[in-house]
């Protein structure tokens, strides 16, 4: 019986007993459906700076660690254990890009929760100064917050804002800062992200063939002689895993279609 025939609790089965891959990842194709739900779901709660596809991103390493760690022994269901490991790996992915230490994103929470209060009590917006008061913190002190806080928002390089577009009145901008003798960083980016998404299920001597034949532009003979190989071994690898490749592509497929 082949692995999309079986049913959820023998594939749970089986991945628990071998820890098989492709068992791993039809799981993963099977509950692709939480990942975009948690991420919808996360979002309002999120910084206005991520977009949903990024939290979907994020959610999706969650799913995928959710998969790897569950554990049928212990008799919890596991949509409720993927929803906390998606949050988790949401928040963790967060963390990693917030350039903020953790009392500076504290006081912007709680300033902004004192401004709608204070403006609520006085009729009108509520000053710094009355802010501050109502923080306890000296006018000064409160003002270093704030710069050190707006030190905190990550701008684009490349997003250089005119506002006086004579081309077209009232707009603004983007003028991009080109670099001729040096690669564009996201194609760079992307080469990485593909391979690293192609070398899923191979192993190492089939992701040295990979790497070095199709992303360093290397023949079958500088291949080998660089891996310590001949020309023909390198081949017979070659064909495996073209093979490989071929025969996940459909898999890989579905999977993005229902994280899409």
């Amino acid at each position: 019986m082949t692995i999309a025939k079986l049913s959820t609790d023998a594939l749970w089965s089986r991945y628990a007993a071998g820890r098989e891959v492709v068992v791993r990842n039809e799981l993963i194709n099977r509950h692709s459906h939480l990942i975009r739900f948690h991420a919808k779901k996360l979002a309002p709660r999120l910084s206005l700076q991520v977009s949903l596809d990024e939290i979907v991103s994020a959610a999706f390493d969650g799913l995928l660690a959710a998969v790897e760690t569950y554990n049928l022994e212990r008799n919890v269901k596991f949509a409720t254990y993927a929803a906390k490991r998606i949050a988790g790996a949401v928040l963790d992915w967060l963390r990693s890009i917030d350039l903020q230490p953790r009392n500076l994103r504290e006081f912007e929470r709680r300033r902004d929760r004192v401004a709608v209060e204070a403006s609520s009590d006085v009729g009108h917006r509520a000053s710094e100064r009355e802010v501050a008061r109502r923080m306890g913190l000296s006018t000064r002190r409160y003002e270093r917050y704030v710069r050190q806080s707006r030190l905190g928002v990550c701008v684009s390089f490349t997003a250089l804002f005119c506002e006086n577009d004579r081309t077209h009145p009232g707009t603004v901008s983007v003028r991009e800062i080109p670099c001729a003798s040096c690669p564009e960083p996201s194609d760079a980016l992307d080469r990485t992200m593909l391979y690293e998404h192609l070398c899923r299920g191979l192993c190492p001597r089939e992701r040295d063939v990979l790497r070095l034949y199709y992303f360093n532009d290397m023949t079958m003979a500088q291949t080998g002689t660089s891996l310590g190989l001949s020309e023909s071994r390198i081949s017979q690898i070659h064909r495996h895993l073209i093979a490989k490749l071929r025969g996940g592509r459909s898999k890989r497929d579905t999977l993005g279609a229902a994280v899409a």
